[in-house]
């Protein structure tokens, strides 16, 4: 049958836009269809890295002593590590060590502004001495939100802290010891922050209460230890102490006795607890006892290999307060790699220890 002009014109048409959206439907089809087999690809890929982090990278990063390289490697692979949340793995254990270490790199930067302030105050320098004290405090605050961060990827994974213990396999055991000290890092660092970070207040009872969870024997009196912090921190939050005794006589008992316990097992987390503790309490002569308490047992006993980093830690938190006292008494920090032992007394400076200024403009 002969079609009319009109009707070849339409079927002319109808076939060109045929061909038109052919491709295009093809093309649209490869599109999703790839997006939908990259994304699972994303997610395998995930899965495997944080199974990988979790298995594999944080015992090795437990069993250096260098606490530098963990600092770094969470605060480069932090973003990268949180990021496969958003193809369906799973990364919040992998993601609480890299925040911790993260937290530990912008701690570092404010111990370092802390001591430059110290030695400004020192020689009457106001302006080096504010400058100072204005770069510690955002270093504070960078530490508190990261360690802040570390804790609350811990109640995504076990749950809230606080009322029940939360179910941890004994392999993550570990991680949540981690996430309950981070939790007491962040309320610290907020208020050398001044509160800039808004670390809730709500923390500390929820740590010592959670700390309770775990076992103080196998974990070197950490637990013990962080309940005795809060203790000292939070007023009225530990127990009762004796009718005309000093009422933060219970914390402090609390303290040197897990302190101990992290001493015999070579784990001296407890002991720096106890060093921040007294400090922040202002017991200065209780500090520095503590202090010299765990030099000795530096000396006494090596880390076991697999704790390593935690120990190292623990080392560099007793020894920023030894560095504090060295430069407030001597106008440096203390000498050598390890903790010193503390200056008996301020000395005024002598012709020959001003003799290294010689030649400096």
């Amino acid at each position: 049958m002969l079609l009319s002009p009109s009707q070849t014109a339409s079927r002319l048409t109808l076939g060109a836009r045929r061909a038109t959206t052919a491709p295009l439907a093809l093309a649209l089809l490869l599109t999703f269809g790839a997006s939908a087999c990259t994304s699972a690809l994303y997610g395998r890929t995930g899965a495997v890295i944080t199974g990988y982090a979790h298995d594999h990278m944080v015992p090795h990063l437990m069993g250096d002593e260098d606490v530098g390289m963990a600092c770094q490697m969470g605060a480069a692979l932090t973003g990268f590590v949180a990021s496969f949340e958003r193809v369906g793995a799973d990364p919040d254990l992998a993601a609480v060590v890299s925040f911790v270490g993260a937290g530990m790199c912008a701690e570092e930067v404010a111990r370092e502004a802390e001591l430059r302030q110290v030695r400004a105050v020192r020689a009457g320098n106001a302006s080096e001495a504010q400058d100072a004290a204005i770069v510690a405090g955002r270093a504070h605050f960078d530490a508190a939100r990261r360690f802040l961060r570390a804790y609350q990827r811990a109640e995504r994974r076990f749950g809230a802290f606080g009322g029940a213990c939360p179910k941890v396999s004994d392999d993550e055991e570990v991680v949540a010891l981690l996430a309950l000290s981070a939790g007491m890092m962040a309320v610290l660092h907020d208020r050398g922050a001044r509160g800039a970070a808004g670390v809730p207040m709500t923390i500390p009872p929820v740590v010592a209460r959670a700390a309770a969870c775990l076992d103080d024997g196998r974990w070197w009196g950490v637990p013990s230890a962080l309940r005795a912090a809060v203790w000292m921190t939070v007023p009225g939050a530990g127990p009762a102490s004796k009718e005309g005794q000093d009422p933060l006589a219970p914390a402090r008992e609390a303290l040197e006795a897990a302190a101990k316990r992290g001493d015999a097992a070579g784990i001296r987390l407890a002991r720096a607890l106890q060093v921040v503790g007294l400090t922040g309490a202002g017991d200065e002569a209780g500090a520095r006892a503590a202090i010299a308490a765990h030099a000795a047992a530096l000396q006494a006993k090596a880390a076991p290999a697999r704790w390593r980093l935690l120990d190292g830690y623990a080392t560099l938190l007793s020894r920023h307060e030894a560095d504090r006292i060295w430069s407030h008494e001597r106008g440096h920090r203390s000498p050598g790699v390890g903790i010193a032992e503390l200056p008996a007394a301020p000395e005024a400076p002598s012709r020959e220890d001003e003799s290294v200024l010689d030649g400096i403009e």
